[in-house]
């Protein structure tokens, strides 16, 4: 939505950019998948949750940050982690591997 509201903008020669994290999603029978950024192909995602629960994540640390994050029936934590990214602060990664904290209740560095 927002990316073409940004295309007539620059073809009304308005003023404004495009700069949103790139976000798909696809819905394939029962699963809902997500995927927030662009995940990289030098990084070795570590993973929150567990497939065969029918619900994960697939998070992409970079220095301290989430590059990228792949989710699998997982809306609420993937909203979360948009918060994060956009804001530009993030908890630490061991609490946000540490399934008995939800996502939610973390607090961010500030």
């Amino acid at each position: 939505q927002n990316q073409a509201i940004a295309a007539a903008r620059a073809a009304l020669e308005l003023d404004g950019c495009y700069d949103e994290i790139p976000w798909f999603w696809s819905d394939q029978y029962d699963v809902n998948l997500q995927i927030l950024g662009m995940p990289p192909a030098d990084i070795e995602p570590v993973r929150r949750g567990n497939p065969a629960d029918g619900k994960c994540l697939w998070l992409f640390w970079r220095n301290g940050r989430i590059a990228s994050v792949i989710a699998v029936n997982s809306p609420r934590e993937i909203r979360v982690v948009k918060k994060w990214m956009l804001a530009d602060r993030f908890p630490e990664p061991s609490a946000v591997l540490d399934e008995s904290l939800p996502l939610q209740k973390l607090s961010i560095a500030e």
